[in-house]
């Protein structure tokens, strides 16, 4: 059961917990769904990069599967600092992913 919590100014669904009481937990505003390379060039934090590490990006991926979700862009990533951030360099391709002769064939 779904019902608007004033308290908390949003939509939370309604579970019966094995003791009998009630556990209220929020519904998130994210729905999952897995963004390839093509629907992320839209993001404000991507286009903020620089053209060059984005063509690095987009060459590496050309070879290594990349999927993430709205979440993650949104609220995981430090878009300021993308060269310290273990989150951005855990999902997001490397060049170094790759050797460079193979970064420069498929470039």
């Amino acid at each position: 059961m779904k019902k608007f919590d004033d308290r908390l100014g949003r939509v939370v669904k309604e579970a019966d917990t094995d003791d009998g009481r009630q556990f209220v937990a929020p519904q998130s505003m994210y729905r999952y769904r897995a963004l390839n390379i093509q629907k992320v060039r839209s993001h404000r934090g991507y286009m903020n990069l620089s053209p060059q590490r984005q063509f690095e990006i987009e060459v590496v991926s050309r070879v290594l599967p990349f999927k993430v979700n709205e979440y993650v862009l949104d609220n995981l990533l430090d878009w300021d600092d993308v060269d310290s951030d273990p989150m951005f360099k855990l999902l997001f391709p490397q060049r170094e992913m790759l050797s460079e002769p193979s970064f420069n064939l498929l470039a």
